[in-house]
């Protein structure tokens, strides 16, 4: 009988995954049309658990759209992968600390059956997940659109105990470099960059490999990964004594081997904001125990650029900047405070001009994934924040506090932020989980996250919660 069972279901497979996803499409269509409340709007208490719309008929179309380009959903049609992607919700990617991810878009080729029944070939893109292990410093990668899958290891060169990783994409989105940062000799900050090879079913050696000046300070990417900042601490005599300095380095593309040195500085306590579109930003260290402000970084071609100062006068600040958005957390004697300013465009602004969030959290849980017309902000927010009189965001840093997490969306129809996911709760799982390193993929279908209780790398299907548009 057990045999006669497996073959029933090889054999009629495809006849069985069409009815599951039939059933699936009648359940939830019955269940909005007939039992579905209307969600409480944007300006009620963002303590009440109710979760943006899930629209199932809008989600089903988004990804058919893209499904005629061939967005992962009909590579192979008798895949599950299909049925897995709409039960997809929250997972735990890798288990052991990561040293940095990132996503990038991987070209494919599909064959689909035309309305003459003419078998066709197309090509399209899908979105893939990369991260960088830092015990062994090899790199993986997932493929978004098979949520059950188990990532696959890209490299063979390792990198051991790799502090900090960070990736860059091409232009169009495909995967291009690695930079790995780990402590040398006399606790020097190393820093190696490489081409990532192609992935055609084992690991290989990673190409090109660049070594970086010592003791980079910071590093940033843009939220697409397209563009890269760092900042360099150099030594210089002055006076018969050893000063320091830094230089800043802006990389507009992934073949610029260095990038272009546009500033420089004789203080080292500096932080940069790099945008999609090229846009560079400078602040001074966040810290709860000095003033610090935001200036914006003129690049100039050929020679050196400047600052000017856009904000400040508050502690503790930190930014996200893209297009004319622009989020901060504030640290004030009542705690961290959240605020958006819409109406951004590089030139100075006063507190006047911010507008309250109603969730509290730092800004560096939050990220942006914003268009001209359109604006897409998710942050992870401490279900309860301690430790005030620790001073933030230096005790969160220190690890002299640890939060709870869940996750808050702003768009157009929650402008100041609604729970979008409930991690305990709607994910089911026991870890508690501090977000730090939040990205969305170009798709906006997916967020990733890393819990930084522990380093493991996390991933939430946002596109089967919350219905977002195209650009």
């Amino acid at each position: 009988m057990e045999s006669k069972k497996e073959s029933f279901l090889k054999k009629n497979k495809k006849e069985i995954i069409v009815v599951v996803l039939a059933v699936l499409a009648f359940s939830l269509l019955f269940y909005f049309l007939f039992f579905k409340e209307k969600l409480p709007n944007s300006s009620e208490s963002p303590n009440q658990t109710g979760k943006p719309v899930f629209n199932f008929g809008n989600l089903f179309n988004f990804f058919t759209s893209n499904g005629d380009k061939g967005e992962g959903l009909v590579e192979n049609p008798d895949d599950t992968n299909f049925v897995d992607y709409y039960f997809e919700s929250l997972i735990k990617v890798w288990d052991k600390p990561v040293a940095g991810y990132g996503f990038y878009d991987k070209v494919f080729t599909y064959k689909y059956t035309d309305s003459e029944g003419i078998e066709q070939t197309s090509t399209s893109s899908k979105t893939i997940l990369q991260f960088v292990d830092a015990e062994t410093g090899f790199i993986y990668e997932k493929d978004l659109m098979s949520p059950t899958s188990t990532p696959v290891q890209v490299t063979t060169s390792s990198f051991p105990n790799t502090v900090r990783a960070y990736f860059m994409n091409e232009k169009e989105g495909g995967k291009n470099r690695v930079f790995f940062q780990f402590l040398g000799a006399n606790n020097t900050i190393k820093t190696v960059s490489a081409t990532i090879p192609t992935y055609y079913g084992s690991p290989a050696k990673l190409m090109n490999s660049l070594n970086f000046p010592d003791n980079i300070k910071n590093i940033v990417t843009s939220q697409d990964n397209t563009k890269l900042a760092y900042i360099v601490q150099k030594e210089k005599e002055v006076g018969g004594k050893t000063d320091t300095y830094t230089d800043w380095y802006l990389m507009e593309d992934a073949e610029n081997s260095y990038g272009k040195r546009v500033y420089s500085s004789e203080l080292s306590s500096w932080k940069l904001i790099l945008s999609n579109i090229g846009e560079l930003f400078a602040q001074t260290t966040d810290t709860a125990y000095e003033n610090n402000s935001l200036y914006k970084v003129k690049t100039i071609k050929n020679t050196l650029g400047s600052l000017s100062q856009i904000y400040g006068n508050h502690n503790g600040m930190m930014f996200l900047i893209e297009n004319n958005n622009l989020l901060t957390s504030i640290f004030t004697s009542s705690g961290i405070k959240l605020y958006k300013n819409i109406t951004f465009d590089e030139k100075s602004f006063t507190d006047a001009d911010l507008i309250p969030i109603n969730f509290s959290t730092l800004v560096n849980k939050c990220v942006q994934s914003n268009t001209l017309n359109e604006q897409l902000i998710i942050c992870s927010v401490p279900k309860e924040i301690v430790n005030y009189d620790a001073g933030l965001p230096d005790a969160w840093y220190q690890g002299m506090t640890t939060w709870e997490d869940d996750l808050y969306v702003m768009n157009a129809e929650y402008s100041n932020g609604h729970l979008l996911f409930d991690i305990r709760s709607d994910g089911q799982v026991e870890d508690i989980i501090d977000a730090k390193n939040l990205n969305i993929n170009s798709y906006k279908s997916h967020l990733g996250f890393i819990n930084k209780n522990d380093g493991s790398l996390w991933t939430l299907n946002i596109a089967n919660i919350l219905y977002l548009g195209g650009d």
